[in-house]
This record gives C-alpha cells, sequence and structure tokens, in this order.
C-alpha cells in the first residue's frame, strides 16, 4: 500500500473511529467488558495451575533434599 494510502486510511480512521463508538458506546464497551472478565478468569485459572505445579515441585525438592 502507498505512503499515501496509508495517510488516507489513518486520517479516515482517525475521524470515523470517534462517531462509531458514540453510536456503538453501550454496545463496545459491554464487549469491552466481556473481554476484561474473560481475561481475569484466564489469568486466575493460570496462577492456580502454576500455583500448583510450584507446590509440586516444592514437595519434589523437599523428599530429595531429606533422602540426600
Amino acid at each position: 500500500m502507498p505512503l499515501w494510502g496509508l495517510a488516507l486510511l489513518g486520517t479516515s480512521t482517525l475521524y470515523l473511529a470517534p462517531l462509531v463508538y458514540t453510536q456503538n458506546k453501550e454496545f463496545i464497551d459491554a464487549q469491552i467488558q466481556q473481554g476484561a472478565n474473560i481475561m481475569a478468569k484466564q489469568t486466575q485459572q493460570v496462577r492456580d495451575v502454576s500455583s500448583q505445579y510450584a507446590n509440586k515441585a516444592g514437595e519434589s525438592a523437599r523428599m530429595y533434599a531429606q533422602q540426600a
């Protein structure tokens, strides 16, 4: 895409994005909130799983240290 095409696309987006947002504010905000909720759940799940693995690794290390 030529430079003037990128400039035209950027300028159009700059002026049209706020208009689209004001027309669909409730829908867009709801989707952003839903995405944030999903991300928070996934983050918590990753933390839980990593905590379980860390606990298992700690138990294994203690066991090997006691045997040694």
